[in-house]
C-alpha cells in the first residue's frame, strides 16, 4: 500500500513562474496608502492623498492628538526631514515645505 499523499504545505521557498513577474510590495507607510485612490477632482490637489493619509495615521497614533487641529498643529511642527519623508511638497521659492492646515485635512 502507497503512503497518502501529504497535503502539508510547502515550507522551502520556490521561484516564481518565469511567465508572471514577483510581487514587490512597497516598504514604507506612503507608499502603502499611496495605494489608495482619490476620488478628489486632480485640478484642486494641493497635497497627496497619501501625505494627508500618512499625516493624520502618525499624529493620531502620538499621544493627545485626537482632533483635527491637534493634527494640524503637529504637522506645523514637524522638522524639515520630517516634512519631506511624510510627502510634503517643497516650494522652490520660498525654501519650505508645504504644510496643509487645518481646513485642508478637515476636507479630506
Amino acid at each position: 500500500m502507497s503512503p497518502a499523499p501529504s497535503v502539508a504545505p510547502c515550507l522551502t521557498p520556490t521561484a516564481p513562474p518565469a511567465h508572471r513577474p514577483a510581487l514587490i510590495l512597497p516598504e514604507g507607510r506612503l507608499d502603502h496608502l499611496a495605494q489608495v485612490p482619490d476620488p478628489r477632482d486632480p485640478r484642486e490637489v494641493c497635497y497627496r492623498l497619501a501625505t494627508l493619509l500618512t499625516i493624520g495615521v502618525c499624529a493620531l497614533t502620538s499621544a493627545g492628538h485626537n482632533s483635527l487641529t491637534a493634527v494640524a498643529e503637529w504637522v506645523r511642527r514637524c522638522s524639515p526631514q520630517e516634512l519631506q519623508r511624510l510627502g510634503c511638497p517643497f516650494n522652490p521659492l520660498t525654501g519650505h515645505y508645504r504644510v496643509p492646515d487645518e481646513g485642508t485635512l478637515r476636507e479630506v
